[in-house]
This record gives C-alpha cells, sequence and structure tokens, in this order.
C-alpha cells in the first residue's frame, strides 16, 4: 500500500511539472522546429512533451546551443549561500568625538561583510551569477528599525576547479560603536543585525537567496532594487522606506 502512495505521489508531481512547464518552441540541429513543454533532463536526453500530449525523448546532441542553454537556466541546481562577516580591527579609546560626555571608554570593532555560496551537486552549471548582499545593523538603544550598514556584490562561476564553492569579503570596513553618555543607562552605537544575499543568473532572474526576515521575502525582488538605491547608513522601515533615527529615553542623571 505505502508503495503505491508513494508512486501516485511521484505521478502527480512529475504530471504537474509537466503542467506547470511553459509550452517552447524547440530548433534541432538539423533546423526543424516544434513547439513542446520541457518536462525533465536525464542524462543525455531531454524529455519533451508536445501539445497533443506525446512524450518525446531528444538527445542533448542534437538540439540547438540556444535551447541547451534555455534548459540549463530553466532548471538550475541548487546552491546553499548564507552571508558571512569578518572582524578587521578593534579596540577601545577614552578619546572620541563625543567627549567629554562618554562615560566609559568607547569601544570599536571594525567588519568586513561577504557571502559564501556552495552549488549542491556535480552538475555542470557553464552559467555566470552575480550576488549580492545587503548587510543590516541596528541603534543599540532601539531595534526598531534597521540600518543598511554595507552592501556589495560579486560573480561567481562554478566550476571543477574551485570545487563549485566560493566566499568572498567586500574591501570596505563598517566601524560599530558601543559607549556610554554620563546620565544615560542605555548604550549607544550600532550593532550588526543580519545579511540577506541574492544570487541573480543571466536573465536577471533571482535564483538563490539567503533571507534573514520572512518580510524581506514577501516582494523580494521589488525590495532589492530599492535596497541597491538605499543610502548606507540611513536607517529604514519593512517597506524599504527612510525612517528617522530612534531616540533614546529620558537619560536618568547620575547627579554628576
Amino acid at each position: 500500500m505505502r508503495r503505491i502512495v508513494l508512486g501516485l505521489i511521484g505521478f502527480w508531481l512529475l504530471t504537474g511539472a509537466v503542467l506547470a512547464g511553459e509550452m517552447h518552441t524547440w530548433k534541432l540541429k538539423s533546423g526543424k522546429t516544434f513547439d513542446a513543454r520541457f518536462v525533465m533532463d536525464i542524462g543525455d536526453k531531454l524529455t519533451l512533451k508536445t501539445p497533443k500530449g506525446r512524450i518525446l525523448k531528444i538527445p542533448k546532441e542534437d538540439i540547438s546551443e540556444e535551447d541547451i542553454n534555455y534548459v540549463e537556466l530553466a532548471n538550475p541546481p541548487k546552491f546553499d549561500i548564507t552571508g558571512v562577516k569578518i572582524q578587521a580591527k578593534s579596540g577601545e579609546s577614552d578619546i572620541s568625538p563625543y567627549s567629554p560626555w562618554v562615560k566609559d571608554p568607547l569601544r570599536w570593532s571594525r567588519y568586513r561583510f561577504g557571502f559564501k555560496i556552495k552549488q549542491r551537486g556535480a552538475n555542470p552549471y557553464p552559467h555566470e551569477l552575480k550576488i549580492e548582499y545587503f548587510v543590516f545593523g541596528k541603534n543599540r538603544i532601539s531595534s526598531r528599525s534597521l540600518i543598511l550598514l554595507d552592501r556589495g556584490s560579486a560573480t561567481f562561476s562554478p566550476t571543477e576547479e574551485n570545487k563549485r564553492l566560493m566566499e568572498y569579503y567586500g574591501d570596505r570596513e563598517i566601524e560599530l560603536l558601543n559607549y556610554r553618555q554620563n546620565g544615560w543607562v542605555h548604550a549607544r552605537g550600532k550593532t550588526y543585525a543580519a545579511i540577506l544575499v541574492i544570487a541573480t543568473d543571466e536573465r536577471g532572474e533571482i535564483i538563490a537567496y539567503k533571507s534573514p526576515y520572512k518580510w524581506l521575502e514577501e516582494g523580494l525582488e521589488e525590495k532589492v532594487e530599492k535596497l541597491r538605491e538605499f543610502p548606507l547608513g540611513g536607517y529604514l522601515n519593512k517597506e524599504i522606506e527612510r525612517v528617522y533615527a530612534p531616540r533614546p529615553a529620558t537619560p536618568a542623571h547620575s547627579g554628576r
């Protein structure tokens, strides 16, 4: 019984994939053209389905280079993708732009941000990807709004030589401060929050992403467009609109 259920599920998934495939005009190297939906890519053949329901299994060597490219882009491999950070420098100082109001030594850290991406599996994917990352921070006195601390990008082509893996850090060092002013209870400054990473193919389609927040995934492409133009260091809300920096609560004066 279990085998039957699994078989039906497999059939349903396959049928769903066929129905979901868009009709495409294919061209063979012989010059012949025909309409069919893509079903699957197995071994050295493509399985296609004609408008009348006929299943075709055609050797890849007979299909035009343009259509092989179409299949590869429409069915990219899975990628594991994440944001990364590394501490470049850190320290503390009694002298700061906020003196003489700084109560404790001003602590600072400088970070470089980037991404790590790895293709799952070993199937060839001879296409260049653009990987972009967007770094978010928070003000230490309030986490109600985010700060766009940094952004950057690099290109990646998965090959056997690079083991289909890339780790990249941008050149920019982002300084984060931690200090307290006289009479104020809470620490001031900025802190790291999270990184959004996206991979875009030659068509401009996002084929992989790692989002730290669920609200970013809703309308992701539109929000990414806004983040590309958003001023670094600016505060933003969930609609990627600029907002004012949070104001601290009334200080508890120490009497000094």
